[in-house]
């Protein structure tokens, strides 16, 4: 744990400096109590002691803090600032999602936020490129090539069924020019005859994508594939969809978050098929989990507020929940995006540890608890008397 720590250090460390040292960021920190947004995953609340029956939640990214430092005028932030006249903004931002929990999963998390003006994707991912060789070269003594390589979000469901695919498996075939949809390449290759396994799946496209997927990756673990080919592999996967639909909802809901900006090719502010609708959105992947995530976002007021009103808000609720960043749009907020670079996950690759728990210090278990201090726990009536809070048991559990 000790040596995952100090090279967590020392990447954080290495990040900084360039960032700084070499681009000329600002690194700027945004509020942890913040105001509960929808389109998010579960917040974690906080009660509100002197405004009374009112409720803070803790950030799940520092998104709309950061947007808001562009127009302010720092360009360069590693956090938030566009608005503000802050161009460059980065923050090695605490974020906080209460979900279900798994290897890779925490309730409470650490990410590399960006924000950058006046650049397009293309550049956001040449200088988070930069970023990355210098980590690999820092932490693992590893000389990484750039550019990496890009793939469309549809490409890489088409070839791999999957929007993060671990490009060492079944390399050859893909260059080759083969899909890696069925395992079909894998009889061509073997010299498979009658009687050997033929694996065939059928149903709807994302069903049977995401299950040969998962195919795909156990026989190339299984067989050894993954060895043969090269050790890091880097990946930008582009152009997601901007909306899906959400069947519980019955709506469109925004694939990454509803700040993304349509790509321009598509008729969003027009009667366009929204569904076919495409975001200026990328993820950053190595060796088939995605490290990390951003986009150019929306700077224009009109073009927001369709965003919104696809996604089910009325203009009511959008200005209620959103005015904030509608109104600064109005003072005129420079093109700008950014990038989230999920630093526990990072660390955890890095190391080859099997889960984030070993490079974070004080991590919770699986069950959301702390270990070390018994969090959470009970607290006194007083306290809760306080808040105007008052306890109920939850139901009991139908057999």
């Amino acid at each position: 744990m000790a040596k995952n720590l100090k090279m967590r250090h020392k990447m954080i460390r290495t990040i900084r400096r360039v960032l700084e040292d070499n681009h000329d960021f600002t690194e700027v920190e945004t509020p942890i109590l913040t105001r509960s947004t929808p389109e998010g995953a579960r917040d974690y609340l906080v009660p509100s002691r002197i405004q009374q029956g009112e409720w803070y939640a803790l950030p799940q990214s520092p998104q709309l803090f950061k947007q808001m430092l562009m127009v302010s005028g720092i360009d360069r932030y590693y956090q938030i600032l566009m608005v503000s006249g802050i161009d460059h903004y980065y923050q090695v931002a605490r974020c906080f999602r209460d979900e279900d929990l798994r290897a890779d999963r925490q309730p409470e998390f650490t990410q590399l936020d960006m924000e950058m003006a006046f650049m397009d994707d293309v550049q956001i991912q040449t200088l988070m490129e930069g970023v990355i060789t210098e980590v690999f070269k820092e932490i693992l003594g590893v000389d990484v090539s750039a550019p990496f390589q890009r793939m469309t979000y549809a490409e890489a469901m088409d070839k791999y069924g999957s929007d993060k695919p671990d490009l060492r498996v079944f390399a050859s075939a893909i260059a080759d020019g083969g899909v890696v949809k069925a395992v079909a390449a894998v009889i061509k290759a073997s010299g498979a005859e009658p009687g050997d396994l033929l694996l065939v799946a059928a149903g709807p496209v994302d069903t049977v994508s995401k299950a040969l997927d998962r195919v795909r990756l156990f026989l190339g673990k299984d067989l050894g594939l993954i060895k043969a080919g090269p050790a890091h592999s880097l990946l930008w996967v582009t152009e997601f969809p901007m909306f899906e639909y959400d069947e519980g909802q019955q709506r469109y809901v925004a694939v990454h978050h509803p700040f993304t900006a349509p790509h321009p090719d598509d008729d969003l502010m027009g009667s366009g098929d929204v569904s076919k609708a495409r975001a200026i959105a990328y993820d950053l992947v190595y060796n088939g989990v995605e490290i990390g995530g951003g986009s150019l976002r929306i700077y224009r007021r009109d073009i927001q507020a369709r965003v919104f009103e696809l996604i089910g808000l009325t203009p009511e609720e959008a200005q209620g929940k959103f005015g904030y960043l509608l109104d600064c749009f109005d003072f005129g907020a420079p093109p700008h995006g950014g990038i989230a670079l999920g630093l526990d996950r990072l660390a955890m690759l890095l190391a080859s540890a099997p889960s984030i728990r070993d490079v974070i210090a004080f991590p919770k278990t699986t069950q959301a608890q702390c270990a070390l201090t018994g969090a959470p726990n009970t607290v006194a009536k007083e306290q809760l008397d306080e808040l105007y809070i008052k306890m109920q048991d939850p139901p009991a559990e139908k057999n």
